[in-house]
């Protein structure tokens, strides 16, 4: 691992539904994707972090933090844009331009602002076994939001979403199995992998656990409101500790 050319990739486009310009609104005081840069340069693991955007305010926010950008192009930075598409174009970049192409990719989404360049390296250091292809941060989903507590309407009649019959559903929350749901904060894989199977989950996956605080994922005003809370909170925790 300490030999290995890792690229930390921060995908930030311009546009936003669910929050208007969330990546560079202001959280706490400081721009939402400046958390993502922050926790990316502090890692140790990492040796190289790019920006890919189309947005002129988020390059110019990544050059004040002397983060490279990668100009992405306006069909690639559209609501229906898979995110292998980005990477690719990225990693296609680099390669063409620099003849670099790294051992290891690490996607960091700007809307996890609470995720810290401990998270980053652990997860990280998961990829040490050969066996594994990649690592995806996760989240405990909390037993109430649980696959088999949850019901689908089929021409207006109930059914439990598992198929079970209703005398089989699990009454007990604590009898429920844990199930786990993607945060958003962390997708490290080997780069052979999409280059040459285009997926970054390969066929051995391992997942990374976080706390569902550090899991907050911005995608609504609720969201940014709670991570804020949660980043004030942490600040003064760390002051009154001085």
């Amino acid at each position: 691992m300490t030999t290995a050319k890792i690229l930390g990739i921060i995908p930030a486009r311009g546009g936003s539904k669910g929050v208007s310009r969330k990546n560079i609104r202001l959280l706490a005081g400081k721009p939402l994707i400046a958390y993502t840069m922050d926790a990316a340069k502090k890692s140790r693991l990492l040796t190289r972090l790019v920006v890919s955007t189309d947005d002129l305010e988020i390059s110019q926010i990544a050059h004040s933090l002397d983060c490279q950008v990668i100009e992405r192009p306006a069909e690639l930075a559209q609501d229906t844009t898979p995110m292998l598409s980005v990477i690719q174009h990225t990693l296609r970049f680099l390669d063409e331009r620099e003849h670099y192409l790294p051992d290891i990719t690490v996607i960091l989404q700007p809307t996890a602002p609470l995720r810290t360049s401990k998270h980053i390296d652990e997860a990280l250091t998961r990829l040490d076994n050969p066996e594994l292809d990649s690592v995806v941060s996760v989240s405990l989903v909390p037993g109430h939001y649980s696959p088999h507590w949850q019901f689908i309407i089929q021409d207006g009649v109930l059914r439990l979403f598992t198929d079970q019959p209703f005398g089989q559903i699990i009454t007990r929350r604590q009898d429920l199995p844990a199930t786990y749901t993607r945060n958003g904060a962390i997708y490290a894989f080997k780069t052979a992998l999409l280059m040459e199977h285009k997926t970054i989950y390969g066929n051995y996956c391992h997942a990374y656990i976080m706390s569902s605080e550090d899991s907050i994922n911005i995608d609504s005003e609720q969201d940014f409101w709670l991570a804020e809370r949660l980043v004030i909170q942490r600040t003064e925790v760390i002051h009154a500790s001085y």
